[in-house]
């Protein structure tokens, strides 16, 4: 039987495999990987990324299998002239540097996420939660740092009370007056 005709092809039972693999890198992320194995692929070296088919199914589980990275093998007898071929490769640059910190949320900003979140809470209504942290937090940031534009945050805060806090619960009393709903049950008597 040739070795085409078997299943999976190669080296007949008994035979003893010619090759041993070895780790020549290890890449972070599996297109750093690709990249290698068809760069060594290119000149000519056979490479293997180790676990490859657990990285794209399971992509999850990829740090699991090997937590410090991907594995990239080649044979033993080609492991000289791999090492020679990635160390021509540029170097990956190193992440930039963690910038400043971001200044912290002004009144302004409180009032601008309470305006939106009022605005959008007519379509998803837990939003009216966060309209209300927001309309909270808008003053107790407004009572601890100046408001740039004070006719604004004023007008934004105006709205988000009325859309976010004061319209959903004249529209619960309302829907409540009209289907004949305690709402207060056995407390309300």
């Amino acid at each position: 039987m040739s070795a085409a005709a078997r299943p999976g092809g190669g080296a007949p039972m008994g035979r003893k495999r010619r090759f041993q693999l070895v780790v020549v890198a290890v890449a972070a992320r599996l297109q750093e990987a690709d990249v290698i194995r068809l760069t060594l692929e290119a000149q000519g070296i056979k490479a293997l990324v180790l676990e490859e088919r657990t990285y794209n199914l399971l992509t999850h589980m990829g740090p699991a299998v090997h937590p410090y990275g991907i594995p990239i093998a080649v044979r033993r007898r080609d492991l000289r002239r791999a090492r020679q071929v990635l160390a021509e490769l540029p170097q990956r640059k190193p992440p930039p540097a963690a910038g400043p910190e971001p200044p912290p949320h002004t009144p302004d900003d409180y009032a601008r996420s309470a305006y939106r979140s009022a605005l959008f809470s007519a379509w998803f209504p837990p939003l009216v939660l966060l309209t209300f942290y927001y309309f909270i937090k808008a003053h107790r940031a407004a009572a601890d740092a100046e408001v740039q534009n004070p006719e604004a945050f004023r007008n934004r805060l105006l709205v988000a009370f009325f859309l976010g806090v004061l319209l959903p619960v004249l529209a619960t009393v309302g829907l409540a007056a009209v289907s004949g709903t305690d709402l207060l049950g056995p407390l309300g008597r």
